[in-house]
């Protein structure tokens, strides 16, 4: 039998879409699974250790961080790294303007009404979000993570993982594909294949990251 992921239909799941090795199930609730598989700041509000660090450089800042900001989503991680980032650096008024579709928030920027954008760096050719923490004496060790409930089934979803990386890097356009047609939300082969060329593929072990999360729970609203 399979072991079976619960997992954020975003890039964290894609290694196991093209792995085909778990049964992976689409949501960010619950805990009935194997393993569960979210952004790292998901993972933390949710109060769910990672074990694994997954993927890192998903969130650009262009072309630098100034108030008002145009972020995507609020409550999303880029919201809450956005919020640390700000607080690192002092600045106490700022102003955060959400935005569902990046046409929108390039508009805002092209009339003035944001100075920067946070968003994909599938789309955004900026300074990573992570990037930028790290200069502000925030290590942030991975985008993503992944959270096991049960110890047995660990070798295998590891194993899985890094089976759909290398599969991923041997060939981003057809696993793009494939990972858009198993994906509960629309998303263009084009775009997953520019999320993969310019974000870092990897799964490892993360010990402490006791700091960055201290930091997500001062900013959480």
């Amino acid at each position: 039998m399979r072991p079976k992921v619960l997992s954020a239909p975003g890039p964290v799941s894609y290694p196991l879409i093209v792995s085909g090795k778990v049964e992976l199930v689409f949501g960010k609730e619950g805990t009935e699974a194997d393993a569960i598989a979210d952004s790292l700041v998901s993972l933390m509000r949710r109060g769910l250790r990672a074990h694994y660090g997954a993927l890192r450089g998903l969130l650009a800042v262009y072309p630098e961080l100034r108030s008002p900001t145009a972020v995507w989503r609020r409550g999303s991680a880029a919201d809450v790294l956005v919020r640390v980032a700000y607080k690192r650096l002092g600045t106490r008024d700022f102003e955060l303007v959400y935005y569902e579709d990046l046409s929108e928030a390039q508009r805002l920027l092209a009339e003035g009404k944001v100075r920067s954008v946070v968003g994909s760096t599938a789309a955004l050719n900026g300074l990573r979000l992570e990037d930028l923490l790290e200069t502000l004496g925030v290590k942030v060790p991975s985008s993503c993570g992944l959270h096991i409930v049960k110890r047995e089934a660990e070798d295998v979803i590891v194993s899985a993982y890094l089976e759909g990386i290398d599969k991923i890097k041997q060939d981003p356009v057809g696993t793009s594909e494939t990972i858009a047609e198993a994906l509960p939300i629309g998303r263009p082969p084009s775009f997953i294949e520019r999320v993969l060329k310019s974000a870092d593929l990897f799964l490892k072990k993360i010990d402490d990251y006791s700091d960055l999360e201290a930091e997500v729970r001062s900013v959480i609203v």
